[in-house]
């Protein structure tokens, strides 16, 4: 399809034929798994089948390539990630696809970084799973919220959650028995 663009010659603006675009976008997909097993909710496999099929659902996308890391997101020092940079740098794809944010990152500096990266390469950032569209301030925020949140869950993971949240009630005591509760004193100054 042809986009017509204008252009101001003296005072009139006139439109003008484009080159036709592409209709073909080609996608590469990234698929990482994590060392840490208890946290692994995707193998390698079950990512890429979702992502190709998230491709073939869409109109004019083809894959053309595939980067897999077996390695934490807490850097960006993966030689998956650094192949599917270098593609971008070279030209060779339009889409980078991911099943969700944490799978490209987790830490919230690197995600914005990388995707500010392949922005200025003409390179769109797509996760199958999570709709932003980071062409508008809102979809901006939307991906920095989701980076924010990823990143959390790795450091809950990595550190181990605070005693307080793992900690169960006594039998019988029901779900009230592990709620917070102000004492009486606490109540009294309060004013309640």
């Amino acid at each position: 399809m042809a986009r017509r663009t204008t252009t101001r010659t003296g005072t009139a603006l006139r439109a003008v034929r484009a080159e036709p675009e592409s209709a073909t976008r080609r996608g590469a997909v990234y698929t990482r798994r994590s060392t840490d097993e208890e946290h692994q909710p995707y193998s390698i496999e079950a990512q890429t089948l979702r992502l190709d099929s998230y491709i073939a659902s869409q109109p004019g996308w083809i894959k053309t390539a595939t980067f897999t890391d077996n390695a934490s997101a807490k850097d960006t020092h993966r030689p998956g990630l650094r192949a599917a940079l270098a593609a971008a740098h070279s030209g060779r794809i339009d889409i980078l696809l991911v099943l969700k944010v944490d799978r490209f990152s987790r830490r919230q500096r690197d995600l914005v970084a990388l995707v500010e990266e392949l922005t200025s390469l003409g390179v769109a950032f797509v996760s199958a799973t999570e709709a932003f569209d980071t062409s508008t301030p809102a979809g901006r925020a939307m991906l920095q919220m989701l980076g924010t949140f990823a990143e959390f869950e790795r450091e809950m993971s990595s550190t181990g959650s605070s005693p307080a949240w793992n900690a169960t009630p006594p039998p019988g005591a029901g779900p009230a028995a592990s709620a917070p509760t102000a004492t009486t004193s606490t109540r009294r100054r309060s004013g309640w």
